[in-house]
């Protein structure tokens, strides 16, 4: 998690650092796409 941030600049909310965010490469990768969406509405 900590390379993932460091890579990419940003950070995992304590919402998202639990095992059912890690449990695939699809659940890592919709992870962030759910903080995208939630941002992008009013």
């Amino acid at each position: 998690m900590l390379a993932l941030e460091d890579r990419f600049g940003a950070s995992f909310p304590e919402t998202l650092v639990n095992r059912r965010t890690f449990r695939s490469i699809a659940a890592l990768l919709d992870a962030p796409s759910g903080l995208v969406r939630e941002r992008s509405e009013p």
